[in-house]
């Protein structure tokens, strides 16, 4: 994205979504904020009137250029539920200027429930990507974040990609702080698996891996409880890729890791883990 008023610095989101619950139970858009390059198409819901909303935002620019930074704004009021599904993959360019950055700041209120369902960032040569999730969980609430990266070459070339993850309930306790970092050198050790798995990886690899995504879980821990084996018979299954699902420190979350071939399969496997997640927490 170019600076849309002559290079100035900009603070506010320019993608921010308050979303609410009436005394129907019904989850609205409360408040919203939107601006380049994101647009907003009206949402739906599913499962009828009472289903969780569902929002589409959809990019106009070419994609993240370097020295771009995305800021988006989610809150998810007490009792609403929000599905948030990207409507395509994000090209990340590469270039002199700082890397891309893309930050995210969350909060789910008490029994409310958040689905974030990213697609893969696609990294060209030597671009450079940075995530930050800041999420703050009310009692009793669920989130469900996903988001992953493939290289647009068949082997890295110069890539690199970092993101940090930190957790934390209302009263400011934190639950999960969780920072990767990884450049073309580590990218090439990545890629050169070639499948084999131990412990709770599963599944199968077809080449080189070029493709990356995690996907997070935070819940009660009764519903972590039955969550877990579900994913893990997923994992289990998978035809295009490998991955590893386990409980987070202190049993807070659930984190399921994929690695694929390609950003196809990587689509692919995401996608069936937000159906088996959706048919569990949306019905």
């Amino acid at each position: 994205m170019a600076a849309p008023s002559g290079g100035r610095v900009q603070t506010a989101p320019q993608l921010g979504l308050r979303i609410s619950a009436q005394p129907t139970g019904r989850s609205h858009i409360a408040g919203r904020r939107v601006s380049w390059p994101w647009s907003l198409p009206r949402g739906f819901y599913m499962n009828g009137l009472h289903g969780p909303l569902t929002v589409l935002p959809q990019c106009a620019a070419a994609g993240l250029l370097p020295g771009d930074h995305w800021r988006h704004d989610l809150q998810v009021d007490n009792h609403a539920g929000l599905r948030f599904v990207e409507a395509g993959a994000t090209v990340v360019h590469a270039g002199k200027a700082p890397p891309g950055v893309v930050d995210w700041r969350i909060s789910v209120g008490a029994g409310a429930t958040l689905a974030l369902f990213g697609q893969p960032f696609v990294l060209l040569p030597r671009a450079r990507l940075h995530q930050t999730f800041d999420i703050t969980l009310h009692d009793n609430a669920i989130a469900i974040i996903s988001d992953g990266m493939c290289l647009s070459t068949a082997a890295p070339d110069g890539q690199s990609w970092q993101s940090t993850l930190c957790v934390k309930r209302a009263d400011g306790l934190p639950i999960l702080r969780e920072a990767q970092q990884v450049d073309g050198a580590g990218l090439a050790r990545i890629a050169a698996c070639h499948g084999q798995t131990h412990g709770q990886s599963h599944g199968q690899s077809h080449g080189p891996a070029r493709a990356f995504a995690s996907i997070m879980v935070f819940a009660p821990a009764d519903v972590l409880a039955d969550l877990l084996g579900e994913l893990q018979d997923f994992v289990r299954q998978l035809k295009e890729g490998y991955g590893a699902c386990g409980m987070l420190r202190a049993k807070q979350g659930i984190g399921l890791r994929l690695v694929c071939g390609d950003g196809g399969a990587l689509t692919r496997a995401m996608n069936a883990a937000q159906d088996k997640l959706e048919r569990r927490f949306f019905g």
